[in-house]
């Protein structure tokens, strides 16, 4: 997996997925994958467009690198 890239999003007002929860899944996923990106927005637990087509964008970046 060392070559996987991770991506984590919390809300910032999240009860059930705390950015301090996702915060520690980013530091676990750091030891296995290539990068990590952990990020927050505003909002309770849902899901955030702009962090979504900020990840598929970023996710891109990977075959782009690799000439696919």
């Amino acid at each position: 997996m060392i070559k996987v890239k991770g991506f984590v999003s919390n809300g910032k007002s999240d009860t059930i997925a705390t950015v301090e929860a996702g915060k520690g899944v980013g530091t676990t996923a750091e030891k296995d994958f290539r990068d990590v990106r952990i990020e927050t927005y505003e909002g309770g637990l849902s899901l955030s467009r702009e962090h979504l087509k900020a990840a598929f964008t970023w996710f891109s970046e990977v075959g782009k690198a690799n000439g696919k």
